[in-house]
């Protein structure tokens, strides 16, 4: 876990309060009348409670700056081997591509290689893990 820091959060970096994803957009202490504890807007964009004003003490309880989960190869979803006339996507390049199977050469071959996925959410959350690992 990253610890929190305010500077970066000041600087768009999200933070991690409680396992929500949220955003330290600015401080607004020299906005109000009791200017004895610094305070600042904070932004959960995920979330019913769309912003909320901390102070400096919120920011040392359970705050962490933010740290994407890592994609799990068990977690991803399988590629399927479509049927004749079947709706499938694969990708080609960082691209994802909607084809209906007519079992031709491009369709076997796509499927032998477990390049057929159901739909184009499945197909992206490949691209996301294979960009992950070029990282």
């Amino acid at each position: 876990m990253k610890e929190f820091n305010l500077d970066a959060a000041l600087n768009g970096e999200p933070v991690n309060a409680n396992g929500q994803k949220c955003y330290v957009v600015r401080e607004v202490t020299e906005l109000l009348d009791d200017q004895s504890l610094r305070r600042f807007v904070v932004i959960f964009p995920n979330s019913s409670t769309n912003a909320e004003v901390w102070d400096e003490h919120d920011l040392i309880d359970d705050i962490r700056m933010w740290e994407e989960p890592k994609i799990s190869i068990e977690n991803l979803p399988k590629p399927f081997k479509p049927k004749h006339c079947e709706e499938y996507v694969y990708i080609a390049g960082n691209k994802v591509f909607h084809r209906i199977s007519i079992n031709d050469d491009f369709d076997i071959s796509l499927a032998e290689s477990g390049q057929c996925y159901r739909t184009e959410e499945n197909a992206q959350k490949w691209i996301d893990f294979m960009k992950s690992m070029m990282e």
